[in-house]
């Protein structure tokens, strides 16, 4: 079995999707206009998001993602070599800091913001042992 995509259900999918192209530079890759779920693509991997009503309507349960609550216990990790103008144009899209960048004890360089719905977002940079 492998990862297909991931669906997070939020409160306005055009803002989230605005705040991930702007914040992140993810394409669109397909909108769903029967459920109103749009997909973005960043490498190989697609993330969707499709509104809390669309959800609802579905019969998922779930907790809503809130940008005032504590974070859900998910990270999304998003590699870049560059983590510091990557962490400083999340903010500059309106991403809220949480650790600013920094080496972690595996040596890589990484900084974590929240996104406008408060879902984690690690920025890193690939693992030394990645790089050579």
């Amino acid at each position: 079995m492998a990862l297909g995509y991931i669906v997070l259900y939020v409160p306005d999918v055009a803002a989230t999707v605005d705040f991930y192209e702007t914040a992140f530079g993810f394409q669109k890759h397909r909108e769903a206009r029967a459920s109103g779920a749009v997909d973005l693509i960043s490498g190989k991997m697609i993330i969707s998001f499709l509104s809390e009503a669309a959800a609802k309507a579905l019969g998922h349960p779930f907790t809503p993602l809130r940008p005032d609550v504590p974070p859900p216990g998910v990270e999304l990790i998003l590699e870049r070599v560059e983590v510091l103008p990557a962490y400083i144009r999340a903010l500059l899209a309106g991403a809220a800091p949480i650790k600013e960048p920094r080496l972690n004890a595996q040596g890589q360089m990484m900084a974590v913001v929240r996104d406008l719905n408060g879902v984690m977002v690690e920025l890193c940079a690939p693992l030394p042992a990645e790089t050579a």
